[in-house]
């Protein structure tokens, strides 16, 4: 999440949380956070599915051709990428609502 936490329940339970969230986490575990990367590979996995809910939302049923344009959109995330992962952040954008990331912890040697 880019904000907050998210706990989704029922046949996919899942709990997602925003950087600030983890630090924080971190910080009432006694565990420096050193680095956090972004996880590429997911957020535009991620960039592929919410685009296509968008498009299931905006579009009616019988003109979505799911199967034309879940290629479209598998093949230009594929052949665009990293140039199509900048988009969002050239519109000031928060898509793909759902990020993912690496983090490096060590634990604090100041623990008492």
């Amino acid at each position: 999440m880019r904000e907050g936490t998210v706990i989704k329940e029922g046949t996919y339970q899942a709990v997602y949380r925003s950087i600030p969230t983890y630090k924080n986490i971190f910080e009432k575990c006694n565990l420096k956070l050193i680095k956090t990367e972004t996880n590429w590979p997911y957020n535009l996995l991620q960039l592929g599915c919410e685009s296509m809910k968008k498009w299931q939302k905006i579009i009616p049923k019988p003109l979505q051709v799911i199967p034309i344009v879940g290629r479209l959109a598998y093949w230009g995330l594929r052949l665009c990428n990293p140039w199509i992962i900048r988009i969002p952040a050239v519109f000031n954008s928060t898509f793909p609502e759902l990020t993912n990331h690496f983090f490096l912890l060590r634990a604090d040697n100041n623990y008492a």
